[in-house]
């Protein structure tokens, strides 16, 4: 379409390039006046006169802009019409684009679409044995489907991408860690190994602070089950012991429960000088305390 617009009215150098108008005299006229309103003082008794010098001026600034716009409109009034028969004429050339354009976008759709078909038919020669796992749209890139990115090198892309997947696959099923399902369902989900092994770790430091949390829990549960078990002690000796003596007692009691780790056991012999009360008080300490005893054989010369 070699068509060419030519303008008949105005011709070139008959539009308007100036509008002349009395701009010198009305400019002197008004500095003139504003100069004196400027600095003029209003008493309160001119209240009245600053009023009516004040709509004085805006009733001017108003007729001098409303001219503006007249003149403006009066200018503009041939570019209303010329506009019109423009987008009369770009609209009917704009149907026929609109016509191409629909037929070059489907053949274009259609050589993407056949494109694409050749790509899945290459996934399908690649995939092998991870078509359980790997599926086209996963690895699938849509610049692969432009008419300029070449089929054979979208091909290695797809078989570069596959061995990573399958080496990825491999390598964690050769690691021994119980948690190699968890990092099989990461690296399905991202084909990062490397996202595999920080799932892995992550697991694994989890553990450890259960597991050493569980560990100060038994061992407080054990120190608490330990002064249970010598409370009870200490109560079941003195359940047996007169009140009166009760406190000497528990004193002595406390010394020996509350020593540290015992030491190794052996006979020690001794002699003491008892009545039939504080011998029975002795021996229910051995026994509450679990201390093995027997009487002692005299000497022949005593």
């Amino acid at each position: 379409m070699a068509l060419e617009m030519q303008i008949y009215n105005p011709q070139e150098g008959g539009y308007v390039t100036e509008i002349k108008w009395n701009y010198e005299e009305i400019k002197a006229e008004v500095i003139a006046q504003s100069e004196s309103y400027a600095t003029a003082v209003y008493t309160d008794d001119l209240i009245k006169q600053a009023k009516a010098d004040r709509a004085k001026m805006n009733k001017f600034v108003k007729a001098i802009k409303d001219r503006r716009t007249d003149v403006r409109k009066k200018l503009l009034a041939p570019d209303e019409e010329f506009g019109r028969q423009v987008d009369e004429i770009v609209g009917i050339v704009q149907a026929a684009i609109t016509n191409i354009d629909m037929q070059v976008k489907n053949y274009e759709t259609k050589l993407r679409n056949d494109k694409l078909d050749k790509l899945r038919a290459e996934f399908d020669g690649l995939v092998g044995d991870l078509k359980d796992v790997v599926t086209f749209e996963r690895i699938y890139v849509p610049e692969w489907s432009n008419a300029t990115f070449a089929l054979s090198k979208a091909k290695g892309i797809m078989a570069e991408t596959l061995e990573s997947i399958r080496n990825g696959i491999n390598t964690i099923q050769s690691i021994d860690s119980p948690y190699a399902g968890d990092m099989m369902k990461v690296f399905l989900e991202t084909y990062d190994i490397g996202k595999a092994m920080e799932r892995r770790n992550q697991l694994e430091e989890e553990a450890k602070r259960r597991a050493a949390y569980e560990e100060e829990r038994r061992r407080q549960q054990e120190e608490r089950d330990r002064q249970a078990a010598e409370e009870a002690r200490k109560q079941a000796l003195l359940q047996h012991i007169p009140e009166d003596v009760r406190p000497a007692v528990k004193q002595g009691i406390n010394a020996v429960v509350d020593r540290p780790e015992p030491e190794p056991k052996q006979w020690v012999a001794f002699e003491a000088l008892l009545d039939t009360h504080h011998a029975a008080l002795l021996g229910a300490f051995f026994k509450s305390q679990g201390i093995e005893y027997r009487p002692i054989k005299k000497a022949e010369e005593e």
